[in-house]
C-alpha cells in the first residue's frame, strides 16, 4: 500500500523551553541551520509523503506561518542578491502536494492520542505515519526508517507499526517500554507495552522511538479509551488492540542504520544540534575542531 499522508502533532506547550519559546512553537527552534520541524517534514518527503496535517495549539499559529510564504522577506532577499537562503525551503514546499492546519481547541483533553482524533477527517481510511513533530531521525538519507516502516507495515499487515530503539537505564522510567512476543516468526510484534514503568519492572529496554504508522482502527479504539491521567494516551490504544489479539509490531532505527534522536528538552536538543552540526558540510569541521580544543 503507497501510504502518503502524515500527521504531525505540534499543539504543546514545551514548558521545558519557557521562557524561550513564550511566542513561538519550540518546533521552530533550529537545529543547526534549519527548524526542527523542516527537517521533520524534509525526512517525511524523503520516504514519499506528501500529505501532511498539523495539528496545532488554537492559539498560536506560528507553524502555519512558516509553511505559507513572506513577500516582504522575498522582496528583500531578491534586491540583495540572497536568494539562496531560502533554497532548502522553496524546495521543501514545492514537494508538499497537500498541507492542512487544524487546531487542537479547548474541547479536547490533552495526550499523545488526541491528534489524531482531531485529523480523523484527514486520515480517512487511509493508514498513516504519525510523527512528533519535535523529534528528529539521524540518519544518512532522510526518510530511510520512515520508507523501512512502510515496507514493514506493507509485508505483514499489523493495525500499528512503532519505532523502537535500545535505551540506557536512566530513560526507561521516563519511556513506553515494549514487551515482545517470544515467537517472533512475525518480527518485531508485541505482546504488551508499558508505559514509564520502574526499571525493575520493565520487560524489555526497548523503547517506543517517535514514528508510527497507524491505521484507523486505532483511531478507534482511541475513542473507546479512558482518560488517563486526565490525557488520552496512544500507548492505551495500542495496549487494547493487542488485547484483542490485534497485530501490533515494531522496527528497531538501529538495526535500520537510523537513530532516534529526542529533542524535547534543552540537553537532548543540543545533543542533537552537535549531531548533526558535525555531519554538516560547511559547519561540521569548524565545530570538530572547536569540540576537540574545548577544555
Amino acid at each position: 500500500m503507497n501510504i502518503t499522508k502524515a500527521v504531525i502533532p505540534v499543539a504543546g506547550w514545551a514548558t521545558r523551553f519557557l521562557p524561550a519559546v513564550k511566542t513561538y512553537a519550540k518546533h521552530l527552534i533550529p537545529v543547526v541551520d534549519k527548524p526542527q520541524i523542516q527537517l521533520v517534514v524534509e525526512e517525511l518527503l524523503g520516504a514519499g509523503i506528501t500529505d501532511m496535517c498539523f495539528v496545532y495549539r488554537e492559539d498560536d499559529t506560528t507553524i502555519k506561518n512558516y509553511f505559507e510564504p513572506n513577500s516582504l522577506l522575498n522582496s528583500y532577499l531578491e534586491s540583495t542578491g540572497k536568494l539562496d537562503k531560502m533554497k532548502t525551503w522553496n524546495d521543501m514546499m514545492s514537494r508538499i502536494k497537500h498541507i492542512e492546519f487544524l487546531p487542537q481547541t479547548k474541547n479536547f483533553p490533552y495526550g499523545n492520542g488526541v491528534p489524531l482524533l482531531v485529523a480523523e477527517q484527514f486520515i480517512n481510511n487511509d493508514p498513516i505515519v504519525y510523527l512528533w513533530g519535535d523529534d528528529l531521525t539521524i540518519e544518512d538519507v532522510p526518510g530511510s526508517f520512515v520508507k523501512k516502516l512502510i515496507e514493514h507495515f506493507n509485508q505483514y499487515n499489523p493495525i500499528e507499526v512503532i519505532g523502537v530503539q535500545k535505551l540506557p537505564d536512566w530513560q526507561i522510567p521516563s519511556m513506553g517500554i515494549v514487551k515482545y512476543d517470544s515467537d517472533q516468526t512475525i518480527p518485531g510484534k508485541i505482546i504488551d507495552c508499558v508505559e514509564k514503568p520502574k526499571l525493575e519492572d520493565a520487560p524489555s529496554n526497548v523503547g517506543q522511538g517517535s514514528r508510527f504508522i497507524v491505521t484507523p482502527k486505532i483511531i478507534e479504539l482511541l475513542k473507546t479509551t479512558k482518560l488517563d491521567r486526565g490525557e488520552i494516551w496512544l500507548i492505551n490504544a495500542t495496549k487494547i488492540a493487542i488485547n484483542q489479539g490485534l497485530l501490533v509490531t515494531t522496527l528497531d532505527y538501529q538495526l535500520s542504520g537510523s537513530t532516534w534522536a529526542a529533542c524535547g528538552d534543552p540537553l537532548t536538543w543540543l545533543k542533537a544540534n552537535i549531531i548533526l552540526g558535525l555531519k554538516h558540510p560547511d559547519i561540521g569541521p569548524g565545530l570538530k575542531n572547536f569540540l576537540n580544543h574545548l577544555n
